[in-house]
């Protein structure tokens, strides 16, 4: 028996989204429609590309493999941008 994974699981992707939201505190109920990001995942984790200061962001993960996904995780707990980007 082998101990090597399984071709299917060597070939793992993640699929980030994120909304975000303009305001000097959070609200969930105002915030964008969640929207892809699209940055490979290198030595680092995926994060908005369109940071600007003052904006709450909340990003959701998915891994994708050759049986597909089984949905998002929860939403990030929000965070917002730091001053001077």
């Amino acid at each position: 028996m082998s101990n090597a994974a399984s071709p299917a699981l060597r070939r793992i992707s993640a699929s980030t989204k994120e909304r975000h939201y303009t305001g000097c505190r959070f609200n969930r109920h105002s915030t964008t429609a969640w929207a892809a990001i699209t940055r490979s995942l290198a030595l680092q984790p995926p994060v908005p590309m369109s940071l600007k200061n003052g904006v709450w962001f909340e990003v959701r993960v998915a891994a994708v493999n050759a049986n597909g996904t089984r949905g998002f995780s929860h939403p990030s707990k929000p965070f917002r941008s730091p001053a001077g980007v």
